[in-house]
């Protein structure tokens, strides 16, 4: 046989093999296919005698990767399809979802993708998603992937996802990110697109953000303020500072350094002003990326009107 026995999915009770794109071989049992996927099942009813294994059917699948396969059929070897609430690796369930997709295992892309798009929600916007218990481990680069599979599994695509993938920077989002298997995802033209043409509008919204966090009018700001104006003297000059990066970021801007309530300018403030600045802040950055904001950035609203601030 020119195939290569996997040595974890090699079962002595198979009663099919299959064999990946690499040329790896999986033998497992018939029904653990058939009894979530219709497609092995009408695969597997209609095929032809043809190559035989031990008595067992061989089956190509020429398009499907190894890695992929394993993690697919190791869930279905070991785990029932209410174990995706489990803390997995986010490559494991999207390989799931990718083996899941392609076979019309539907039960399993309805439980799988929801995990995976609370984790990468939860990761961005955790104000709306508070009591989120995705438990996924996963790198802000992941988000290629999953708006890649949000688009295969045609499911609606979160807005936060986007925004992972343009705070890696202009040039992943130009050439891709490259997974555990090699394989690179890139972002689609129309997504590349949405990504490239948010930058004025994310630019806008962290402006309004920089300038409501820095607002020394606010009522009570410094209320409880001991050191006369030295406070709100400080937090003047930092709306400056911040402006001024603001004003002179290139390209894609660094966002998220525009606005830090706990850099050294900030430690320079008295306890109760920093304290409040931290807060203040930490709420303008969460409407700065709430829901509805980011779908208005990403082009991915039903309208063109800007969100209330």
């Amino acid at each position: 046989m020119a195939y290569k026995q996997d040595q974890e999915l090699w079962f002595d009770t198979g009663f099919v093999v299959l064999v990946a794109d690499d040329e790896t071989a999986f033998r497992i049992p018939k029904y653990l296919l058939t009894r979530v996927s219709p497609v092995f099942e009408s695969m597997f009813r209609d095929a032809h005698p043809g190559e035989m294994e031990d008595g067992c059917p061989v089956v190509r699948l020429a398009h499907d990767r190894s890695a992929d396969l394993r993690h697919f059929l190791r869930f279905l070897t070991e785990d029932k399809i209410e174990s995706l609430t489990k803390n997995y690796p986010f490559s494991t369930l999207a390989a799931i979802l990718r083996i899941a997709h392609k076979y019309e295992a539907v039960e399993i892309v309805e439980a799988a993708y929801p995990r995976i798009e609370d984790a990468f929600v939860y990761h961005v916007q955790p104000r709306w998603y508070r009591y989120s218990k995705a438990g996924i481990d996963f790198k802000p680069e992941d988000a290629f992937e999953f708006v890649n599979l949000a688009r295969l599994v045609n499911k609606p695509l979160p807005p936060a996802a986007l925004f992972l993938c343009y705070a890696c920077g202009l040039a992943k989002l130009r050439d891709g990110v490259a997974r555990a298997d090699g394989y690179i995802e890139r972002l689609s033209e129309e997504d590349f697109e949405r990504c490239i043409h948010a930058i004025p509008r994310l630019s806008e919204a962290y402006r309004q953000c920089i300038v409501k966090t820095y607002d020394v009018t606010r009522v009570r700001t410094f209320r409880d303020c001991n050191r006369d104006d030295r406070c709100k003297k400080q937090v003047q000059t930092l709306l400056e500072a911040r402006r001024q990066a603001w004003a002179n970021a290139e390209g894609i801007p660094n966002l998220a350094a525009m606005i830090v309530t706990e850099g050294p300018e900030e430690k320079s403030l008295c306890p109760s002003c920093k304290g409040w600045l931290s807060d203040w802040g930490n709420e303008c950055c969460d409407d700065a990326r709430s829901p509805e904001r980011l779908a208005w950035c990403f082009f991915l609203d039903s309208g063109d009107g800007q969100p209330s601030a």
